[in-house]
Parts: structure tokens; sequence; C-alpha cells
């Protein structure tokens, strides 16, 4: 049975692109969220190996449905400016790879501090997210536990307002969540 409509992290199965291609092949899966290829995020990959994944990938018939990139995955109090050329660099390698949609994230904040960064995730996200729109790609925000957006009501206020109305897609894992003893507490005690 062929599957076009599933697709997920290879690199689970292994690091190596032709072991990937292999149980790819096995399962009839045509599409692969790429993260990491070949002992790296393909982010941090060259041109010429980008390329060299894409032809290997078009040869097997199989495709991208997103890249799965670290972007995000930084302390709130970090160098954004840095963070931002790898971003634009994703968008890059996205084009190499005919995908539009990046999995991404919104930064690790000092815990009990959401409050006091809230504002400056939003301004990064805005622009990771502008930028994105400009480059026709789509950004598609995952929640994480430690990281801003872990809390419900956070999750709420990026999937109904912040990251839609930028031309971006909320993904929400239930794991996050189940990761995070605090959140429950929370949101039952608030219910």
């Amino acid at each position: 049975m062929q599957y076009d409509k599933i697709s997920g992290f290879a690199d689970e199965i292994d690091m190596s692109l032709d072991v990937q291609i292999e149980n790819l092949k096995k399962l009839d899966i045509r599409y692969v969220e790429m993260r990491g290829v070949d002992g790296d995020n393909l982010i941090y990959h060259s041109d010429e190996k980008v390329h060299e994944i894409k032809k290997k990938l078009d040869d097997a018939g199989i495709a991208l449905s997103a890249l799965g990139t670290p972007l995000g995955k930084i302390g709130i109090e970090e160098d954004f400016e840095n963070h931002f050329e790898e971003f634009k660099r994703a968008i890059e390698v996205a084009h190499m790879m005919d995908a539009e949609n990046l999995r991404m994230f919104s930064f690790y904040i000092p815990e009990g501090e959401n409050a006091k960064w809230k504002n400056a995730v939003w301004e990064r996200m805005g622009r990771f997210a502008d930028y994105a729109a400009a480059n026709d790609a789509v950004l598609l925000h995952e929640n994480e536990k430690g990281i801003y957006g872990e809390m419900a009501a956070e999750n709420l206020e990026r999937g109904r307002d912040a990251i839609p109305a930028r031309n971006g897609k909320v993904l929400s894992g239930p794991e996050a969540f189940s990761l995070s003893y605090e959140a429950l507490v929370k949101i039952l005690a608030a219910s």
C-alpha cells in the first residue's frame, strides 16, 4: 500500500540518508520531514551536499513535506542575529529541496519568566514570519517543554493570533504537554 499523505522524521530510523531511503521505500512512504541526515541537520550541509541529498530523494521518489529545523531552540537571552542568519539559510535550503514548510520553535525561556519575555518572543517570531512570507515559506510552529508556547494559554495565543496572521501554522504535539507536569497542574487548577 502506498501512503501519499504520511510523513515523518526518518532520522529516527538512522542518520544515514541511504538507510532512511531504504526504509521509507520498504514502507511505501513518499514524504519525509527532513531533519537529521548524514551526520547533521539538513540546514547545516553545504549547497553541494543539499543538492546530492535532493537528487537521491528524487531518484527514490521521495519528497520533503517539511524541513525539521532547530530554529527557535535557543535561549531567549542568546544572540538572535546569528540565529536569524541560520533561519535565512534554512529558507535557502527549503527552496533547494522544493519544500515550503519549516518546523521551528519559539525560544527557551528562563523558568517562571514567560510574561517578562513575551514581547521579545513575538518580536523574533514576527521577524521569522515576515521573512518567511516574503520568501515563499511557511513556518510550522511547534510546542515543546521549556519554550514559549508550552503553556496552554500561550498555545491559544500563538494559534489564534500571532502565527497564522503571518502565513504560518501551529503544530501542537500532545507529548510536549505531557512532559510538563507544572503545565498540567496549572491547567487542572484553572478548571
